[in-house]
């Protein structure tokens, strides 16, 4: 197993010398609630910027219900519009659900998730699978009213099936993030940081994207 483990991160490791890199934004507007109710709505909007943030490549739409079967573990439902607009228009629509849970610990906080998408991608002309692992770690540096935390989190994507030659069963990419969060009031949040994006790309260089992100919560 370790091995294999070992041996996984070595070809991303290679795969990563013959890339492309690109310096981009990404900002995540998030609106969720009632925070009282088990059932609660989920909205995102995302622009992403790149070509070394010189113009709007990308924009996310991404509505969702989440039911609360505990106070720290959930299951969601959602929809989400992805076109993107660089080099050409191409239009993206999905279904997604995910399980989530925190586990609180006395100096810091544990996060998992574990996401499902079925996405139609215009040109594409099957259903592509994809699985989404993400992990994140919160360690708070102040307590109050406005708390300050170190955050980081770690997301893995694998294509579950092949429906052109450019979606290939397997390894597709993977984002890792560190930076600040912090409260300014109970019901809303910010966080700010850098986030390494590697994509692998099936018969042409990878992609290295250097992102400054940027997100902010806003709960009800």
């Amino acid at each position: 197993m370790l091995k294999k483990f070992v041996l996984f991160f070595t070809c991303v490791s290679l795969h990563s010398f013959a890339a492309v890199s690109d310096l981009q934004e990404w900002s995540l507007f998030i609106f969720q609630g009632p925070k009282a109710e088990k059932l609660r709505a989920y909205f995102e909007v995302q622009p992403r910027f790149g070509s070394d943030l010189s113009k709007m490549y990308t924009i996310m739409v991404r509505p969702a219900a989440q039911y609360h079967l505990t106070e720290n573990s959930s299951v969601w439902l959602g929809y989400a519009w992805t076109p993107t607009f660089d080099p050409i228009f191409k239009d993206e629509q999905r279904l997604w659900q995910q399980y989530q849970f925190t586990l609180p610990m006395p100096s810091m906080s544990f996060s998992a998730r574990t996401r499902f998408e079925e996405r139609w991608i215009g040109g594409v002309p099957s259903t592509a699978f994809r699985l989404r692992q993400w992990v994140r770690l919160q360690i708070p540096l102040t307590k109050g009213e406005t708390d300050w935390n170190f955050v980081t989190w770690d997301e893995i994507f694998f294509h579950l099936n092949s429906p052109t030659a450019s979606i290939q069963t397997g390894y597709n990419q993977n984002r890792i993030f560190a930076g600040l969060s912090r409260t300014f009031y109970p019901s809303i949040r910010c966080e700010a940081g850098y986030l390494l994006n590697h994509v692998h790309r099936e018969a042409q260089p990878d992609l290295i994207n250097h992102v400054i992100l940027t997100a902010f919560y806003v709960s009800f």
